[in-house]
């Protein structure tokens, strides 16, 4: 079975940093918020899937869980093997990577 990216991306939309609330409460997840760098599916089967991201800060007391919650939903998906985690700094997280829906719930300005 060949893994999309498009499915690795809809299990990614289903992770939330629970530290960045939206105006009404609800969580925003790290799709949105623009931590998502890049997704690497290996081509053969079965699938090891890498994702680069980032966080919103090095000192993110939730980036543990964060990172042991992609593992889990992308490991979800059938053909998925392996999934790596690469937690990467550079470039640098700002809120100017959000997506414009993300920057609407939360009231930030373009």
């Amino acid at each position: 079975m060949t893994v999309t990216r498009d499915q690795v991306i809809e299990k990614l939309k289903l992770v939330a940093d629970p530290e960045v609330m939206d105006r009404d409460g609800k969580p925003v997840d790290i799709w949105e918020m623009g931590l998502i760098y890049n997704i690497d599916i290996a081509p053969e089967e079965p699938t090891d899937v890498t994702i680069r991201m980032t966080l919103t800060s090095q000192g993110c007391p939730m980036g543990q869980m964060i990172q042991r919650d992609v593992v889990s939903r992308v490991g979800s998906i059938p053909g998925v093997s392996k999934t790596q985690v690469e937690i990467v700094w550079q470039p640098q997280w700002h809120p100017s990577m959000m997506t414009t829906s993300a920057k609407q719930r939360l009231g930030i300005e373009e």
